[in-house]
């Protein structure tokens, strides 16, 4: 008996063989140009990348599957059958934080990624084999790891090298379809970004920042001003500041830097922020915070300004290609969805119909901006009108959080790879786009 997931394979194979001659040149002339969907495609099905990540470094967690027994449907999409044993191991891809309440979403996901094969299918656009081998070996070349290790590593997840292939196949076939399809309703031209700048032109300003470097010396105590206060003779009397640094700094994030920062006012804490901007540059004191204390250097202190369309017409151009493509792969889904018969079984309404769990009060102890500002950085432009709602969410609470501003810290976001704003790093993950308290609190294990 051929399985679900043999049937689908042997029908998207055969679809490969539909494209028309049109479709051939089109997609000659398209392939030259890399895909415009990384942001959409993160959001709404897994990225290719994603998948090898989590394959490749051997994820323990085993999906539940029916094994050789008849497997459960959740739902059908114009007649093709969506599987628990599909659901439950997409679901186990998620990190851990991510896998409760989720299952309405996660299943809605899977109905669109089926849809979008099948509309692939119909067009001719389903990735070849040859394809597949590409986009496997460039993620083994990625991962460092050999074919060997790709199979040890599906078997520790259960899954087997025609299924992941198949996955593979799916998202190359899904971006390929998306860029043939979207791609003219998602260009922005000058003309757009220009008037997209001079409506709101008064958010473009650069504030004015101060550049500081800083030892800090952890602990409230008698002991720890002392030794601060040791630290700082050290310098007056000729000691490297950078040397000091790296002997006494209990800042890790600057150590690298010689403790040194740029920043606007209002992301600081506000004593070390007051006295940052008080000193005259050259200037040295300690501040205490409820880190420590730091013993501060000013370097140099650098005014506002209105940033010129030239400085932000890339991130203007960047936000306003998000906002299109957001909206025309929605509007393309919905489309897709209306002319679909999309059949829901009792498993599949049950799975729906479950209630998200409550939230948990938060622990004694930490309050959620401080655990948040130990688990994530947020990376902001001044002038970015996303950047300031998101920063004024948390009220007074902001300063508790680990905030960089990129038009003052421009080097350290471009090393980070920050491409738009606001852009949570949590871990090694990048989030783009403002995030509520509910997503930031499972996205981080803080409670509110």
């Amino acid at each position: 008996m051929i399985s679900v997931a043999k049937k689908k394979a042997s029908r998207r194979k055969a679809g490969t063989r539909k494209r028309s001659t049109s479709r051939k040149a089109s997609q000659r002339k398209s392939s030259k140009k890399s895909s415009i969907w990384p942001f959409i495609v993160g959001i709404v099905i897994l990225v290719i990348a994603i998948v090898g990540i989590v394959v490749l470094m051997g994820a323990k967690s085993t999906p539940s599957g029916k094994g050789g027994a008849e497997e459960t449907v959740l739902v059908t999409v114009n007649g093709e059958p969506i599987t628990e044993s599909e659901f439950l191991m997409r679901k186990s891809l998620a990190p851990a934080a991510l896998r409760e309440g989720v299952d309405k979403q996660l299943l809605d996901i899977l109905i669109a990624e089926e849809l979008l094969m099948q509309q692939a299918t119909e067009e001719g656009l389903v990735a070849s084999d040859a394809d597949v081998d590409q986009a496997i070996a460039s993620l083994l070349e990625q991962g460092g790891l050999s074919e060997d290790d790709l199979s040890e590593n599906l078997k520790t997840f259960g899954m087997s090298e025609e299924s992941f292939r198949e996955m593979i196949r799916q998202q190359l076939s899904i971006i390929r379809l998306l860029n043939e399809t979207l791609t003219d309703k998602t260009a922005v031209s000058d003309e757009e970004v220009a008037a997209y700048y001079d409506e709101h032109v008064d958010e473009f300003f650069s504030e004015g920042t101060v550049t500081v470097r800083h030892i800090l010396i952890s602990g409230d105590d008698e002991k720890a001003k002392e030794l601060a206060e040791d630290v700082l003779k050290q310098f007056q009397e000729g000691s490297d500041f950078c040397d000091l640094v790296e002997q006494y700094s209990a800042d890790e994030g600057s150590r690298e830097k010689c403790g040194q920062y740029t920043f606007p006012k209002g992301v600081m804490v506000p004593a070390f922020e007051e006295a940052a901007f008080a000193m005259e540059p050259g200037e040295t004191r300690i501040v205490q915070t409820q880190y420590g204390y730091h013993v501060l250097l000013k370097i140099d202190e650098a005014e506002g300004r209105q940033l010129t369309l030239d400085e932000t017409a890339p991130a203007i151009k960047q936000q306003l290609e998000r906002e299109k493509q957001l909206a025309a792969y929605e509007e393309f889904i919905d489309k897709l969805r209306s002319s679909a018969d999309i059949v829901y079984t009792d498993a599949g309404n049950e799975m729906v119909a479950t209630p998200e769990p409550p939230t948990a009060p938060a622990p004694e102890g930490e309050d959620f901006a401080s655990c948040v500002g130990k688990a994530a950085v947020l990376y902001t432009a001044s002038w970015d009108s996303a950047s300031q709602e998101q920063l004024a969410q948390f009220g007074d609470d902001v300063t508790k959080l680990t905030v960089v501003e990129c038009t003052a810290n421009k080097e350290r976001c471009d090393a980070e790879g920050i491409e738009a704003y606001p852009t949570w790093v949590i871990g090694e993950q990048h989030h783009l786009g403002k995030l509520s308290p509910e997503m930031l609190s499972k996205l981080t294990g803080c409670q509110q």
